[in-house]
Formats: structure tokens, C-alpha cells, sequence
């Protein structure tokens, strides 16, 4: 006898409700892809929850601008944002 799978319950979301915001979502995904990538990881993840923002529909918390110069990494003297 096999056994039937379950499908799992999808949760609504703001993207449910409101798809002409997906383009938004993948975009801010693949810029924190792509900062954890690069190794500016505070990018990243400041990125990352814009993402989450979205989600739960705070379209104003995703779309305010990253302030990349507080949160950007130096290498060469080891200081996040100028700071040392």
C-alpha cells in the first residue's frame, strides 16, 4: 500500500495577494545573493530584510534606499562604513 503525500498548506501572503510585486522580491534576493557573495555580508543581510519587509506587505520599509556607505566592509584596514 503506498502512501498519499500531503500536500503542505500555503500560507497567504502579501505576494499572493499583490503579484505585481514579485519582480521586487527576486530583485532584492539576488542583490543579497550577491553582496553575501561579494563578501559584504551587513549588505547582504540589510538586503535580505528588505526582503521580509515585502512579505509581510510593509512596501514602504523594503523600498527605503540601503545606506551602503554606513554598511560596506574595507579590507584593507579591517573597518565596516569608514569607521576604524
Amino acid at each position: 500500500m503506498q502512501k498519499k503525500k500531503q500536500r503542505g498548506r500555503v500560507e497567504n501572503n502579501f505576494l499572493n495577494e499583490h503579484p505585481e510585486y514579485h519582480l521586487l522580491y527576486y530583485q532584492l534576493l539576488k542583490q543579497a545573493t550577491f553582496w553575501n557573495n561579494s563578501g559584504q555580508y551587513w549588505l547582504g543581510k540589510e538586503t535580505y530584510q528588505r526582503a521580509k519587509h515585502l512579505l509581510n506587505g510593509e512596501i514602504e520599509q523594503s523600498k527605503k534606499p540601503i545606506q551602503s556607505e554606513r554598511l560596506y566592509y574595507e579590507r584593507s584596514n579591517g573597518s565596516i562604513g569608514g569607521i576604524i
